[in-house]
C-alpha cells in the first residue's frame, strides 16, 4: 500500500452505510487509482450546490457553516470546471453568496 493512504487512514475514518453490494469484479481494483482530495472535491459540489440552494440561512446552526461551504465552492469551481466543462455553477455559486450575504 501507498504510505500516503495508510496515514490518511490512520487520521480519519470514513463511515458509510452500503444498501446493495455493487456488481464491481474485484479485479478491477487492480486497474483504478487512488481516491484524492480532487474526486471527493468534484463528486460533491454539485450536492453542496444544491443542498444551500434548497435551504435558508435561518435553517443552519450559525452563518461560519454556510460561509464555510460557499467559500470552498468558489474556491474550487476552477477545478470543477475543468473537469465537467460546467460554467454554470460559478452563476449559482454567485447566487448564495447573495442568497446568504457571503
Amino acid at each position: 500500500m501507498n504510505p500516503e493512504n495508510v496515514a490518511a487512514i490512520k487520521n480519519r475514518f470514513l463511515e458509510l452505510f452500503v444498501f446493495r453490494r455493487p456488481a464491481q469484479d474485484e479485479r478491477d481494483l487492480e486497474l483504478c487509482d487512488c481516491f484524492n482530495r480532487k474526486h471527493f472535491i468534484v463528486g460533491t459540489h454539485q450536492r453542496a450546490l444544491d443542498l444551500l440552494e434548497k435551504y435558508q440561512p435561518g435553517d443552519f446552526h450559525g452563518p461560519a457553516l454556510y460561509a464555510y461551504v460557499i467559500s470552498a465552492l468558489g474556491k474550487n469551481a476552477s477545478l470543477v470546471e475543468e473537469v465537467t466543462s460546467d460554467q454554470e455553477h460559478y452563476m449559482r455559486i454567485h447566487r448564495l453568496a447573495a442568497k446568504y450575504n457571503v
